[in-house]
């Protein structure tokens, strides 16, 4: 049997064993060419980070302290979101534009990174009153606002079209 990934470990664990599979480069393979598939289990909490190693928010959050460092990632950003003008006007672009980080935006929302990500990703339902405090804080109005979030609910429907995910 052809396993899909080599080297097997406790994060790593085969969950089915298909007969007929589509290979790399789109072909149909048969039952002479059965495969794994794997499910990667990674914990969401590592509990104790090897020694001599931080973690990335750590880091961040520590060059933000330092005003010459934050400057830097803030212009950073900045042109990050100039690269990123292809993609359409969105909450993310916007925030980029202004040099602030996920986490900054969710502390000036009064809330935490991981739903200014899911806003981003144009997976959350926001109530009035965040799409108040993001117009205000993007420094754009309702209207410009409801556009760059439709904009990437449309980036998200067409990454879960592409990725087989509706």
């Amino acid at each position: 049997m052809t396993s899909a990934i080599h080297g097997r470990n406790e994060l790593l664990r085969p969950i089915s064993v298909f007969d007929n599979f589509v290979g790399q480069d789109g072909g149909a393979r048969s039952a002479t060419d059965p495969c794994e598939v794997y499910t990667f289990a990674v914990p969401e909490v590592i509990e104790e980070l090897p020694h001599g190693m931080r973690c990335v928010s750590e880091r961040i959050a520590d060059s933000e302290r330092d005003e010459r460092r934050r400057s830097f990632l803030a212009e950073a950003r900045r042109e990050l979101a100039r690269d990123l003008d292809e993609d359409g006007e969105t909450v993310r672009s916007l925030r980029l534009a202004l040099g602030l980080s996920q986490a900054q935006l969710a502390d000036r929302i009064g809330s935490k990174q991981p739903h200014v990500a899911r806003i981003e990703r144009g997976s959350e339902n926001l109530h009035l009153n965040t799409c108040r405090k993001l117009a205000d804080i993007l420094q754009v109005d309702m209207k410009r606002l409801d556009a760059a979030l439709r904009q990437q609910e449309a980036m998200l429907a067409m990454r879960m079209e592409r990725d087989g995910s509706i």
